[in-house]
């Protein structure tokens, strides 16, 4: 237990309370794939819906010596699934289940990252990360993109810098209470066509 809480407290982001529910709508397909394969699906963050997660994916930011570059070829590696603290919302069924076929999972935030979190990899404190997600207006993100160096994002302590700007998304989408799972596929070993399981 105490070891699980460890990996939490280096992990989490913006966790309080580890055994808080958490919920996801699957498509009926998607549900019997987790069932028969016993595998989670993650995509790549550029596959995800809101345009301004993707511009901190296409944000030039500078680095110490005043050379601009961009996060899009970091992002590669990473991976996320989206889970949200709502128990039931009929905007959430519409999105996840438009043709009515949907499956809504119930699981906990310590479940959900311990069947990811990785104790065999040496660099599983590097790769694994668990969050809630910040909602900021516009003007948030922007300015905080403007007054971030491109070394802060790659030497931000453990992964983390870059793990919490995967955790942060518009305030309009704050009905959504989302957690987010999250893998650097250090390497590139695992994931194939924007997917990781």
């Amino acid at each position: 237990m105490t070891n699980d809480l460890e990996k939490f407290i280096k992990n989490a982001i913006n966790i309080n309370n580890i055994d808080t529910p958490v919920y996801r709508i699957f498509s009926y397909e998607r549900f019997i794939e987790l069932i028969t394969t016993n595998q989670l699906v993650l995509v790549q963050p550029s596959m995800w819906d809101d345009p301004y997660e993707n511009f901190f994916l296409k944000t030039e930011v500078v680095s110490d010596d005043g050379e601009f570059g961009s996060l899009e070829s970091l992002c590669n590696s990473w991976y996320g699934q989206c889970w949200t603290e709502n128990e039931d919302t009929d905007a959430m069924w519409r999105i996840y289940s438009p043709e009515k076929r949907g499956v809504r999972v119930k699981t906990t935030i310590r479940k959900l990252f311990l069947t990811l979190y990785d104790t065999s990899d040496t660099n599983c404190s590097l790769k694994y990360f668990i969050g809630k997600v910040n909602y900021k207006d516009k003007e948030e993100i922007i300015e905080f993109m403007n007054s971030t160096t491109f070394s802060e994002f790659i030497l931000g302590g453990q992964n983390t810098q870059f793990a919490e700007v995967l955790c942060t998304k518009r305030t309009a989408f704050s009905h959504e209470n989302e957690i987010r799972l999250i893998v650097d596929d250090i390497g590139h070993k695992h994931g194939r066509g924007g997917y990781i399981k």
